[in-house]
């Protein structure tokens, strides 16, 4: 058994498995992996760890091209910075943290291809937390410059503030053991005569008095070294861990080949940290089990019929729901089981014979063999060609379904962005993931937050009563809503409702009636849950992401029925100019009559300008109040009118960056993600425009065209540049009585080369002027006609027929079946905006 050096009285923490109430274990490992340059490599690497117990994993040389900071499918933060600029991308460190430390994490920042720095929180000890600097240090062959500058980089990282300290790595030194009783740092078993890298790691380790942990712990010979030469021969202690801090370690071991065997010549050096709570209780953070369940939609369908879904009237609203929800989930969970995680399909069993193989050679020492070089090489190929043939196997199934492309490449992804830095409103860069939380939460409560006031208008007391809602509705509404949609707060599918059938659909339709009789919903509609997509520009700016509401399914299947029956009342209300959301509309209505404008005034030598106008965050800032007189104006039932003032008021989100979740109180916006939101929307920009009372713009057949809308894309046509100055000063004063603001940094104006040149100006703010535009995806130009339009279709065309190329070049799959392919995903990329 290991034990402690006697030598270092103040290591004081006992050896070996601490089940003692009120300590908390934390298990941290650094490796030099030699490459984890591809996902495929990581994802093996990531099913290697599981064999051990490892909290943290802080790697080297990963030679990544581009920077990784993403969650696995398996449910392991992956924070990874990219190799050096060169061509074999030199370097590259990072940590994996496994879903039960995740919550844990404060910030990453990857300093340099050699240096990184993790922060974690100790849980249940305060505000006390723990700094790991991960580092990769040069070889012997560098120059001492290069060393120099690594010391300087772990300087500038330790400038991190932190209760303790851990620096571990691969130093690529060999420091021995103890020379004499003075150095303490060191313990007694170190392996090897030191050298001058040696010498210079223990200066540092002086400097900053840390103790270099694994000499403290006395190992057979076998467990020492942590590096083997190319030849097998020369075996090293290079890779160190030291501490400010040597009494939470318990232990620090190396994991053998036989354990850990990723090709590297090097072995995974882990320690025990164990942290005594005194009288506070030990946390455990329980890792979810990231298990894929199976839904049997007849075995759900027989337990709804069998269950008592009748409303008592004589519960409140909230407390009828909730007993609903229980029972559909109920229902959902008993006729629901447990698969395999899809990631382990990936590899086929032949790739993990031959890994197992490759760890029983490198444990007889046979790396430096050619049979070692080829298997490595082949298990390589092989991982690939099994990573590719999954994802191939994939969409070919969803082909012969006739589901989304996109949808399938989503599902197969194996991890998904999440932003390792933030800048506030001033432009300050932050890694800090408490501060970014703070960042967000302040940006989106701004943004939610009411700064316009809009007076309700009066209401008409004098309509009659809206009709109860039939299960025919509920049932057309709930076909309406797409399969595979994601769950709200009460984690019902769309699935969950279809496969409920004609018990459920008359359970809701009796709910339904009610909130729509009394005016009020249950309080769970409120909450909800926002994922923001990343847009482009900047990641670290949240302009840059589009917030989208997960909404409870039911509440979805409520206003659908809402939608469905005001819909008539939207759409007359509606103008030709505003084509957004409506039946028996496109893009390309609004692109022909713009292509058509700009033809017919070159030929007839008629000055135009056209300004294309952007809304900062259109949906998420018009005002509830100016939403709801819209739908008064144009003669909706007061009834619903006043039900969606009662499904906006008072409503609340939650955005999840990391793992605690952001409390967003939503003050004005519509939700996007709810059905009836664009109608909405919609409808409110058609009543602003209408009261600006335009005159002038083009003559056409008698008729002045002035503007143009597609939801908030926003065109507008002059003869000349005074004239769209003044047309584009009455919307922006306008909107901000809405709430809308005028993103004056995104609005562009042209030009026909009739129109003399001037300058067009808002709020003394000049307007950027343009030679195309990209107007709904079509590329618009005086200058160069259609011809900037064809480039973009062909490589459009080629964009989308190289995402399906493998199908279509598949000589196995059916020639009809390709053809779908190719009409549903190249010919639309190619014909797009054309008329035809």
């Amino acid at each position: 058994m290991p034990r402690l050096c006697t030598a270092s009285p103040h290591l004081g923490v006992r050896q070996g498995r601490n089940k003692d109430h009120g300590r908390i274990r934390i298990h941290i490992a650094s490796h030099n992996v030699r490459t984890l340059s591809t996902d495929s490599l990581l994802d093996i690497y990531l099913q290697q760890l599981e064999k051990i117990k490892a909290d943290i994993v802080g790697v080297c040389e990963t030679r990544r091209a581009r920077a990784v900071s993403a969650k696995w499918s398996s449910g392991e933060e992956i924070l990874l910075g990219e190799g050096a600029d060169n061509v074999s991308r030199t370097g590259g460190v990072g940590f994996i943290v496994k879903a039960k430390m995740a919550p844990s994490v404060v910030s990453c920042d990857i300093q340099s291809p050699r240096v990184a720095v993790l922060k974690i929180k100790l849980q249940k000890l305060g505000d006390r937390t723990l700094k790991i600097v991960q580092v990769y240090a040069p070889t012997a062959a560098a120059e001492d410059d290069e060393l120099e500058r690594l010391y300087k980089e772990i300087e500038r990282a330790l400038k991190v503030k932190s209760t303790y300290t851990i620096v571990q790595g691969d130093f690529n030194a060999v420091v021995g053991s103890r020379l004499d009783d003075t150095e303490h740092l060191l313990g007694r078993y170190g392996v090897g005569v030191r050298n001058e890298r040696g010498n210079r790691l223990i200066e540092f380790a002086e400097q900053h008095k840390f103790s270099i942990m694994n000499t403290f712990f006395e190992k057979k010979a076998k467990r020492l070294w942590t590096w083997r030469s190319p030849d097998t021969k020369t075996l090293r202690q290079i890779d160190y861990v030291l501490t400010d801090t040597p009494r939470l370690f318990a232990d620090v071991s190396v994991i053998g080949e036989s354990v850990i065997a990723t090709g590297s010549d090097h072995r995974l050096l882990r320690s025990v940290i164990v942290c005594d709570v005194r009288k506070e209780n030990r946390v455990l953070h329980s890792q979810k089990t990231l298990i894929r369940r199976t839904f049997n939609a007849d075995m759900y369908a027989t337990m709804i019929a069998s269950s008592d879904l009748q409303m008592n009237s004589g519960n409140s609203i909230d407390a009828d729901y909730e007993d609903l929800v229980e029972k559909i989930t109920q229902a959902v969970k008993a006729s629901s089981t447990a698969t395999e995680p899809a990631r382990r399909r990936r590899i086929t069993p032949e790739a993990v014979q031959m890994m197992k193989k490759r760890a029983r050679m490198k444990a007889e020492g046979r790396v430096q063999t050619a049979d070692y070089r080829e298997l490595c090489e082949a298990i390589r190929k092989k991982i690939k060609c099994d990573c590719e043939g999954y994802r191939q196997k994939k969409l070919r199934e969803a082909a012969e379904r006739r589901v989304s492309l996109k949808a399938v490449e989503r599902d197969i992804c194996l991890r998904h962005h999440i932003p390792s830095a933030l800048k506030d409103n001033t432009g300050l860069r932050t890694t800090n993931r408490l501060r970014m939380n703070e960042i967000c939460t302040k940006f989106f409560n701004d943004l939610y937050s009411s700064k316009a006031v809009v007076a309700r208008a009066v209401r008409n007391t004098a309509e009659e009563p809206i009709p109860d809602v039939m299960w025919e509705e509920v049932e057309h509404a709930v076909k309406q809503i797409k399969a595979g949609k994601s769950p709200g707060c009460d984690n019902i599918r769309p699935e969950h409702l279809k496969a409920g059938g004609l018990p459920l659909f008359k359970a809701l339709a009796q709910r339904f009636s009610r909130y729509c009789s009394e005016k009020r919903i249950p309080a769970a509609w409120k909450k909800s849950r926002t994922i923001l997509l990343m847009k482009k520009g900047d990641p670290e700016s949240l302009d840059n992401y589009r917030p989208i509401t997960l909404l409870s399914q039911v509440y979805k299947a409520f206003t659908r029925i809402i939608l469905n029956r005001i819909v008539g009342d939207l759409d007359m209300a509606m103008s030709r100019e505003q084509a957004g959301f409506r039946s028996g509309y496109s893009t390309l209505d609004h692109l022909h009559v713009v292509r058509q404008l700009t033809e017919k005034c070159g030929e007839y030598r008629i000055p135009l300008c056209i300004a294309f106008v952007d809304y900062r965050k259109a949906f998420d800032s018009v005002e509830t109040n100016a939403m709801l007189n819209a739908m008064s104006r144009y003669g909706v039932n007061s009834c619903y009118v006043d039900l969606l003032e009662e499904l906006n008021k008072g409503c609340t989100t939650e955005i999840k960056l990391f793992n605690d979740p952001c409390q967003i109180k939503i003050c004005k916006g519509v939700r996007q993600g709810d059905t009836i939101s664009p109608k909405l929307f919609a409808l409110t920009l058609e009543a602003l425009f209408n009261d600006l009372g335009w005159t002038g713009g083009i003559e056409i057949d008698g008729e002045n065209l002035t503007y143009l809308l597609f939801a908030d894309d926003c065109v507008i046509f002059a003869h000349d540049a005074s004239e769209l100055q003044a047309k584009l000063v009455q919307p922006q004063m306008k909107s901000s009585e809405i709430g809308l603001e005028m993103n004056l940094s995104k609005t562009k104006w042209m030009h026909n080369q009739f129109s003399p040149t001037a300058t067009v100006k808002i709020n003394g703010e000049t307007i950027e002027e343009v030679k195309s535009f990209k107007y709904l995806g079509h590329q618009l130009s005086f200058t160069e006609g259609s011809s900037g339009e064809y480039s973009w279709r062909r490589k459009a065309a080629w964009s989308s027929f190289n995402r399906i190329s493998t199908l279509l070049l598949d000589e196995d799959l059916p020639m009809k079946l390709k053809a779908s392919l190719f009409h549903s995903t190249v010919i639309p990329a190619v014909l797009y905006g054309a008329e035809c």
